[in-house]
């Protein structure tokens, strides 16, 4: 017993900082209202302050009257600070003062609250200064003659460990640093999100808005983390919407579960575009999944300049937001703006047709009810062939569709109108697709369930292939890759015979190629079957937004983001017999316990012998 009361003297600091850390951590298992939280923060106290009632009454013949008032402050401070730490808790001050139950008294509620903690923090201050005091004064006590060494290396042992911690604390907050043990690494950047995230080179400020204790927060905080490491223009900060609401207000936030990015840009004239801003929204498990490719789209978008896509006019453009009706798509084109895109009207203010302006990052085509010239054609060509990107809405009605520019790839796009049974209740012609491919476009809804993974096209036309029954050449290396990434259902078939009744002679059933696209060298080209699936009327139904929105970003952005697979999710599970559940329960619960006890009874048992042996001897 002498013996660890020696070594209790010799690191009463180093038992005190632990203690204090321990309960730091250990408090963040519960939840903030639990029981066990509650039970935590006594056991924390019975066994801080235990052992210097045992040691205040123990030693009170071997230690000195100052030693023993000092140790006495020591055991009423630390008292107090367990007590004001209990008090500014969530379990008590802090949720009374947020609690929107007290507003008459929320300021005054929120002063206290402020008060407790400055108490609390000079408690701990106190408690640190006094514990040093009664280990220099024990160890003094135990050696006289090496007063001087014994209170300098106490001295040097405090400041370093003080030091240790505060530099440990400022570069966890500088660069945190995190470990995801997870199987899927979901909580942590892939190696291409960490190459995106690494280029970036704009200060970027994140906040994301979430209650204190959140299930969400502890699964959204690690990303958010794993980023700023990555890159330390990058920083992040936890706001309660709630607590914090002058916060949500400035920054105009109503809700939780909304993770807002923040840059400036320093070469935007306009004082109102300046200021760049992107939310994300990621409020239940299964936004979690695409949670690394939603950051990252949206730091690549208030950091990175916008992106203009540029539209053609003059035509009859079905679909675009100047004309009225079902058929606009404003809401296709305020997708687009709320991506970081810029939108821009093709007209001979902007040089065209004699040229595309060379800040287009791609050209829309809608729908048109009148054809291109000769001369936007061969404009838009030269455009595609020096590394442009061209987004084309074919549609059944039109007589003007922009066939030519699938000719060089042998491809056809059909008028007929087709029919399925994965149809719209009582309309066979608007055709529901459930089937994608592993496209940079679909990649992220080929696992969705099929409730969920669907998109509308009505009365669509289709394409294929030119001269299907002429023999393949042979791939050259620079054969430009092709992928149909929306297909019809396997039982859709053309109505050549206009009575929307299928005869299976004539009209055969097979799968449809709705949507196309086409990357040749740097030249880049998507294709629709229809148009109308981007208007207000269908835009959204099912994935249609998200297809159309990603097809653009493929042709500005290429794979960059598009290429980042969404996290795997499954939950593991154990599923045991009732035989192996009832043979853990005992095995945990009585033989485990009683193992260790006899082991540790057996090694009492042997040294109580050994000094048994050497007292006689």
């Amino acid at each position: 017993m002498e013996k660890w009361q020696n070594k209790f003297r010799e690191n009463l600091a180093w038992i005190f900082a632990s203690g204090f850390v321990f309960l730091y951590f250990a408090q963040t298992l519960f939840e903030a209202s639990s029981f066990w939280r509650i039970v935590l923060y006594v056991l924390c106290a019975v066994a801080f302050l235990a052992p210097f009632l045992y040691f205040l009454f123990s030693l009170r013949k071997t230690i000195s009257i100052e030693v023993k008032k000092t140790l006495l402050w020591i055991f009423i401070i630390g008292f107090l600070a367990i007590v004001f730490y209990f008090i500014q808790s969530d379990l008590f001050l802090a949720k009374i003062a947020y609690d929107p139950a007290h507003k008459e008294n929320q300021d005054l509620y929120k002063k206290l609250l402020i008060l407790s903690r400055v108490i609390l923090y000079l408690c701990i201050a106190v408690l640190a200064f006094f514990t040093v005091l009664v280990e220099s004064g024990l160890k003094v006590q135990a050696q006289a003659e090496a007063r001087s060494r014994y209170i300098r290396i106490t001295a040097f042992q405090t400041v370093l460990f003080l030091a240790v911690i505060v530099a440990a604390m400022f570069a966890a907050n500088k660069r945190p640093f995190t470990i995801d043990m997870t199987d899927f690494h979901k909580f942590s950047l892939s190696p291409e999100g960490k190459a995106i995230v690494k280029k970036i080179k704009r200060k970027v400020e994140i906040t994301a808005f979430y209650p204190f204790f959140d299930t969400l927060q502890r699964s959204v905080e690690p990303m958010l983390a794993d980023i700023q490491s990555t890159n330390p223009k990058i920083h992040y900060r936890i706001v309660d919407p709630y607590r914090d609401k002058d916060i949500a207000d400035k920054k105009k936030i109503n809700s939780k579960g909304v993770v807002l990015f923040e840059s400036i840009d320093p070469q935007e004239l306009d004082i109102q575009k300046r200021e760049r801003r992107k939310l994300v929204f990621i409020t239940s498990k299964s936004d979690l999944k695409k949670m690394e490719k939603e950051f990252i789209s949206a730091l690549l978008s208030v950091t990175e300049p916008r992106k203009k896509i540029c539209i053609t006019t003059g035509h009859g453009e079905y679909g675009v937001a100047a004309f009225s009706g079902e058929e606009v798509s404003n809401a296709f084109e305020s997708a687009l703006i709320s991506s970081n895109y810029e939108i821009e009207r093709l007209d001979p203010r902007k040089g065209f047709p004699k040229e595309v302006p060379s800040d287009c990052s791609a050209v829309m085509i809608p729908m048109l009810t009148k054809p291109l010239t000769y001369q936007e054609v061969k404009t838009l060509q030269n455009y595609y062939q020096k590394g442009g990107s061209l987004l084309l809405f074919f549609d059944p009605i039109s007589r003007a569709n922009p066939q030519v520019f699938l000719k060089p790839y042998h491809l056809l796009y059909k008028k007929g109108t087709l029919l399925s049974e994965a149809s719209a209740k009582g309309q066979p012609e608007v055709i529901i697709a459930f089937d994608y491919t592993s496209s940079p476009i679909t990649a992220d809804y080929t696992k969705l369930p099929e409730p969920a993974r669907f998109s509308v096209f009505p009365t669509t036309g289709y394409f294929e292939k030119e001269n299907p029954l002429t023999k393949k050449k042979k791939e050259k290396k620079d054969e430009p890759e092709m992928d149909f990434f929306v297909r019809t259902v396997y039982r859709t078939w053309e109505d050549i015979i206009p009575n929307k009744i299928q005869d299976i002679k004539k009209e055969p059933s097979k799968a449809y190629w709705l949507a196309v696209s086409i990357k040749d060298k740097k030249s880049r080209l998507v294709a629709f079957a229809d148009s109308d699936f981007i208007t207000d009327k269908y835009i959204t139904a099912g994935i249609n937004l998200p297809i159309a929105v990603g097809a653009v970003q493929w042709l500005t952005e290429g794979d960059t983001i598009r290429g980042i697979v969404p996290k795997k999710w499954e939950e593991a599970h154990i599923n045991l017999t009732p035989k192996q559940d009832d043979f853990l329960f005992y095995f945990l619960v009585f033989f485990w316990p009683l193992f260790i006890s006899g082991i540790g009874y057996w090694f009492f048992v042997r040294k109580r012998k050994k000094q048994e042996i050497v007292k006689a001897t």
